[in-house]
């Protein structure tokens, strides 16, 4: 069932020149129960608003209790214009604070239904809510965003409840508009064959706590638990990224997902980073990443089915579609028009007798490689990685012609 989550007080992007005091409120209860599981943190900026918001969830084993707190991005999120929420939830397992699933997934959208609906009092702009997470943080980032407004589903013999009435506001929706993810659990059942120095099978393992049972004896049970479960064409922009020597969290995890994202047919902005090191939060590009999706969500520049997409398209910092990258005047072109290079699959081809410089962009506007063609020389693109790529070549004369490419 969609639930109605735009007003009209937010339709614009509040942008501040002048650094003003930013304010934080704690303890919050968001359900009503008086709960200490049941409460959050808002870090706002300073000023009037309404702001954008974005979600941070720690990672702790799926033990949540009392663990919320801004991840360290507080300071910058709030001089860019964002309000950071840390919020509880229930832990898994057993104790006076643990429960087992679904409740954490109602939990989790009782918490944005209840942002929206208290938008007025807590300067909220409740058309952008993003989140972000590491680790069990991360699952709860990726699950928000593949579950947005989905009620009941049903695998095998097992029907769960998703949306719930906990905490009330059910009037409000309880969708993401992004989502940043690092070193997310998204398949359970697959964690223990493919580089995990942990078992997660067992009933006593985090997973197994959170499910209420042993892994294996609940496939069912872990399949609703499972962010990839739920991947459409309607989920909001997402951001994978993970360490390649994870060994508490394998990497194969984000590439399961990853893989699985590509072949829903979404063409919002979907990316996955792999990263070297092991288990860590990796939040570094995460407000770039926020605010292309706040400007895409509010202007469309960037949503490849809206009539005003631009690949090439930056956030300006006043909530309108740019064509600047790199600090160079963007002037899409259509692939073809320049005829000193071609795009033959993933090979970008000089065929001209003059070098052409060419820098390669990911989806959010970092440079991932530079470069020249030589007259007559090539480049393939797959040795960037996967995902999208924005290719700007530039001619002797300073002409800057773009291509839009995806890398299996």
């Amino acid at each position: 069932m969609l639930k109605p989550y735009i007003s009209a007080v937010s339709l614009f992007l509040f942008v501040t020149t002048a650094v003003l005091p930013a304010e934080t409120i704690k303890n919050i209860d968001y359900a009503g129960t008086g709960k200490v599981e049941h409460t959050l943190n808002i870090y706002a900026p300073g000023g009037n608003g309404p702001f954008p918001v974005v979600i941070h969830y720690t990672g702790l084993a799926y033990s949540w209790s009392d663990a919320k707190g801004d991840g360290g991005l507080a300071g910058s999120y709030n001089a860019a214009g964002i309000i950071v929420v840390g919020a509880n939830l229930s832990g898994g397992g057993s104790g006076s604070h643990m429960a087992h699933y679904p409740t954490q997934i109602q939990e989790l959208k009782a918490t944005v239904r209840f942002l929206r609906a208290n938008a007025d009092k807590y300067k909220i702009n409740p058309d952008f809510i993003g989140v972000i997470g590491f680790s069990s943080g991360a699952w709860n980032s990726t699950i928000l965003a593949t579950t947005g407004d989905v009620d009941e589903f049903t695998v095998g013999s097992t029907t769960m409840n998703l949306e719930g009435e906990f905490g009330g506001n059910i009037e409000f929706s309880s969708r993401v508009q992004a989502s940043w993810a690092a070193a997310s659990p998204t398949d359970f059942l697959a964690m223990d064959g493919c580089g995990s120095m942990l078992q997660h099978n067992p009933a006593n393992s985090p997973e197994g706590g959170l499910i209420g049972g042993q892994l294996d004896q609940n496939k069912d049970k872990c399949a609703l638990a499972n962010p990839i479960t739920f991947i459409s064409k309607d989920d909001p922009p997402i951001h994978l990224v993970h360490g390649t020597a994870d060994n508490i969290v394998p990497t194969c995890q984000s590439e399961l997902m990853w893989a699985a994202l590509q072949k829903s047919g979404n063409q919002k902005d979907l990316s996955y980073s792999p990263v070297g090191g092991g288990h860590q939060a990796n939040f570094g590009g995460s407000l770039d990443f926020f605010k292309k999706a706040l400007a895409a969500n509010k202007e469309g520049c960037l949503d490849p089915e809206s009539n005003n997409f631009d690949p090439l398209a930056t956030y300006c910092g006043t909530g309108e579609c740019c064509t600047i990258t790199a600090g160079r005047t963007a002037r899409p072109s259509a692939v073809g028009q320049l005829p000193a290079a071609l795009v033959r699959g993933l090979e970008l081809v000089n065929t001209g007798a003059e070098a052409v410089t060419f820098t390669v962009f990911d989806v959010a506007g970092h440079v991932v490689t530079t470069g020249q063609l030589a007259a007559h020389g090539s480049f393939n693109l797959g040795k960037t990685g996967s995902g999208l790529r924005l290719c700007v070549l530039q001619t002797r004369n300073g002409g800057a012609y773009h291509y839009r490419i995806v890398c299996p």
